[in-house]
C-alpha cells in the first residue's frame, strides 16, 4: 500500500508523549498522522480535514473521547474508524463498539497490534 492509500490518521490523547509515540509509530508505517490534546482540538480537526481513523483515549479534559466519539457518531455514521483506547477498564468492549467505535485498547497501548488493527480496517 502506498502513501497515496494510506488512512489519515487522527491521534487524541492529553498526555504529549503518548501522542508522539503513537504518531512516530504509524509515521513509520507510511500513515499520514496528526494530533490532538484533547476531544475539542480533535473534532475540529475531523470536520477540517479528511480523516479516516480517529484513535482516542477516553479520559481527557475539556471534551472526553467517548463525548468525542458520540459527536463524530451524531455527524457520520461510519467514518472515520474510531478506536478506543484507556488505561481503565471501566468499559467492555461490547459498550465501547455499541456506541459506534470498532474497537477498544488497554493502555499501554501493544504498537504492532494497534498498527495492524488499523490495517485490517
Amino acid at each position: 500500500m502506498d502513501e497515496k492509500t494510506k488512512k489519515k490518521i487522527l491521534i487524541v490523547d492529553d498526555e504529549e508523549g503518548i501522542r508522539e509515540i503513537l504518531a512516530f509509530a504509524f509515521e513509520m508505517e507510511g500513515y499520514p498522522v496528526s494530533t490532538a490534546a484533547d476531544g475539542s482540538e480533535a473534532f475540529e480537526k475531523v470536520f477540517a480535514d479528511v480523516i479516516d481513523v480517529v484513535i482516542t483515549d477516553i479520559r481527557m479534559p475539556k471534551k472526553d473521547g467517548l463525548t468525542l466519539l458520540k459527536e463524530i457518531r451524531q455527524k457520520h455514521q461510519k467514518l472515520p474508524f474510531v478506536i478506543v483506547m484507556t488505561a481503565y477498564s471501566e468499559f467492555s468492549e461490547q459498550e465501547i463498539t455499541d456506541m459506534g467505535a470498532v474497537g477498544l485498547l488497554q493502555k499501554p497501548i501493544d504498537l504492532n497490534k494497534l498498527i495492524k488493527f488499523v490495517e485490517a480496517l
